[in-house]
């Protein structure tokens, strides 16, 4: 049942309601800001977005003029709503050089230029969807014991190809491969959707919705569009879960260029296999995103301002040129800036290259599309004002780790065991400030904003010692593991000068005041993933000779997690025994241990922290979510994959609509808000 709201009736402009007002979200000021009407009432939390797009006087808005911008941040002009111009070309701006406002004064541009990067250190991809590893991989107790053995009974998750007899690295290289290309373009050696291997689908709503011969069709076409590789004439196809069926709206669908009949591109989160293709010449649509993903795309793509429209997060936003769809963002809980998108709007288009035709074109019938780029799922997804109680036609999951064996412990219980053993491990810091071993809430804030205590001295709380810890990641993402750390450590963080300005475009300022370009100053350095392996540990060591004498090294990574019990036999275990399975264990600092390569000197941890939802995340989120059908969006390749997670796609149903009917429960129960 759908939320009633009154008619909104004041109008203002987009950036007079994101600089004041109880709801008050930073936003970037584009180059040439776009007189974008509101209908804002407190009320209602609806925000109507125009397509007023060019100022009046574009000449009163010179970028380079910070008095006359602020005067637009602190308190614009209202417009008419209603008013339609054409959105003018990049090439009518004379000014090439986008900048973008500092989020905590709205003043003073930003200069971030992103440091040139010819190592690709610093990776833009999500580190969890790579073509390629370390030849090394380090081992824990709970992280693959055992890397270096020969797997007997092994299968890819992703392709589902035998990798019998292969030692731990090749599976791990094999298996990230998968992870990095068949969302994109399926592997050579699987089978094409068009071959004569045909998967046997269960009959589910997507399947009442289109008859089986449209569903092999749509999926065909998505399965050629993606295999295409090498120079393409023209514009690639795009795949039909790349366009919201009915509307004139794409995620993520930026390599596909100009989509026939979309009208609005929207990017879920800053990872390259997201924002494909998207770089400073794009001029094919207006961009809807975050703001921190707005700050990311500016910096390090130096995409045009004028095309960015940096949304608030928890408010409905009515999109312009859309059919009135309404759209509201709600944080994925997977890299800053990263998130869910929930769409309500009737179907008004046959928007895409696809062939299939909705029959619900002009129906007034609104449906509601849930989009999760990528997401690591918790209840408070599901407790979401917008989301709890409310029939979700169609979501489109994120589905990385649809399989049993993925079932990672819940991100927070592994961030505090970061934290936790950082502190063991560097006995100097035990004692210092409180019980336990931990600086007291207050005096960490005060410390963290500089201020004094005593006779006017500031506080040095901060302790001496003799052991650097490095945290590697890749561009962005693994922000939490290395602030818990900083702070159960009571120091600073350190990143290089390529690094800090990325970081400098999140919208945390926990983080920014922990931050530091002073290598000396921090106890904590963010390093490239690739470093942490033990001789390049050895290394960086040596490079600070004189002010280290230790070092510790955490590797944050995803599917390799395995733990007892994971390996199930049953390819498709019951959904009672996985949600009682994984509820029932914990994880603590004791569950982390040395990888083989570390020495007294050089200690190296793999860490099972995962930005993605994993496979019991998944079902939870799937059993306690009112949802039509669920589309996948990851691992799509091949028919076989498709099959098996169309047959979880129906057991999920089917268990839910025995929970409910049985015993009433429409949640999975959870322990926290933030996991289950």
């Amino acid at each position: 049942m759908s939320k009633k709201r009154k008619d909104t009736s004041q109008s203002t402009t987009l950036l007079d309601y994101f600089a004041s007002g109880p709801k008050r979200t930073r936003l970037a000021a584009p180059r040439n800001p776009s007189k974008l009407s509101v209908i804002d009432s407190h009320e209602q939390d609806i925000i109507v977005i125009s397509s007023d797009h060019e100022p009046d006087n574009p000449g009163d808005y010179d970028d380079r003029d910070s008095k006359k911008l602020t005067g637009i941040c602190e308190g614009g002009t209202s417009s008419t709503f209603g008013k339609e111009e054409q959105l003018s070309s990049p090439d009518d701006d004379q000014d090439g050089e986008p900048d973008f406002f500092d989020t905590n004064t709205n003043n003073f541009p930003i200069v971030c230029d992103i440091p040139d990067d010819p190592e690709n250190e610093w990776d833009l991809r999500d580190d969890e969807c790579l073509q390629e590893v370390e030849d090394t991989v380090l081992e824990s107790c709970e992280v693959d014991p055992h890397p270096e053995t020969y797997r007997e009974d092994a299968t890819c998750p992703i392709c589902m190809k035998l990798l019998n007899g292969l030692l731990a690295s090749e599976i791990e290289r094999h298996v990230n491969m998968c992870l990095d290309t068949s969302s994109r373009v399926a592997d050579s050696s699987i089978p094409s959707a068009s071959s004569s291997t045909k998967p046997q689908l269960s009959k589910t709503a997507f399947s009442i919705l289109m008859s089986g011969h449209e569903e092999k069709k749509v999926w065909r076409e998505a399965t050629e569009a993606e295999n295409q590789r090498g120079h393409i004439a023209g514009r690639r196809s795009a795949p039909f879960y790349k366009v919201l069926q009915g509307m004139p709206i794409a995620v993520d669908a930026f390599r596909y260029g100009k989509i026939p009949g979309v009208t609005a591109y929207f990017l879920s989160h800053a990872h390259s296999d997201h924002y494909t293709n998207l770089s400073s010449t794009w001029k094919n649509g207006l961009i809807y995103c975050s703001q921190t993903t707005a700050n990311l795309i500016i910096q390090m793509l130096r995409v045009d301002t004028k095309w960015v429209r940096p949304l608030p997060l928890d408010i409905p936003t009515i999109i312009p040129e859309t059919g009135g769809v309404k759209v509201t963002l709600i944080q994925a809980n997977h890299c800053p800036g990263s998130v869910l998108f929930l769409f309500e709007g009737q179907q008004t288009i046959n928007a895409g290259d696809s062939t299939y035709k909705s029959p619900h074109i002009g129906s007034p019938k609104i449906f509601r599309y849930l989009h999760c780029g990528d997401f690591r799922a918790s209840p408070r997804h599901m407790l979401h004002n917008e989301i709890k109680g409310i029939h979700i036609d169609t979501v489109y999951l994120d589905t990385t780790y649809l399989n049993p064996r993925y079932c990672f412990p819940p991100q927070p219980l592994v961030i505090s065991a970061c934290a936790s053993l950082a502190r063991r491990l560097i006995p100097s810091l035990e004692t210092n400030g409180t019980e336990g071993g931990g600086p007291s809430l207050e005096s960490l804030t005060n410390w963290l904003r500089g201020k004094s205590k005593g006779k006017g001295k500031e506080e040095d709380l901060s302790v001496k010692n003799e052991t650097l810890v490095v945290v590697g990641t890749y561009t962005i993402g693994k922000e939490r593991i290395v602030k818990a750390i900083a702070k159960s450590l009571y120091t600073k963080v350190y990143c290089d000068s390529r690094k800090l300005p990325v970081l400098k475009c999140v919208d945390d300022d926990e983080l920014h005041e922990l931050l530091t370009a002073d290598p000396l100053e921090a106890g904590v350095h963010i390093v490239p993933l690739h470093m942490i392996v033990s001789d390049k540990l050895a290394e960086y060591l040596e490079k600070w000779k004189g002010h280290w004498t230790k070092i510790i090294g955490f590797r944050p990574t995803g599917w390799t997690y395995s733990s007892n019990g994971n390996n199930v036999d049953n390819t498709f275990p019951s959904i009672s025994y996985i949600i009682s399975r994984d509820q029932s264990r914990d994880f603590t600092y004791a569950n982390l241990r040395p990888a083989r390569n570390s020495t007294p000197k050089v200690l190296l941890y793999n860490v099972p922290y995962s930005e993605h939802s994993s496979f019991f995340e998944l079902t939870c989120f799937a059993m306690s979510l009112d949802w039509g059908k669920i589309i996948a969006t990851v691992n799509v390749g091949n028919p076989r994959s498709r099959a098996k997670m169309e047959k979880w796609f129906e057991k999920w149903r089917v268990e839910r609509t025995k929970r409910i009917k049985d015993d009433n429960l429409e949640f999975v129960h959870y322990r926290s808000l933030d996991y289950w």
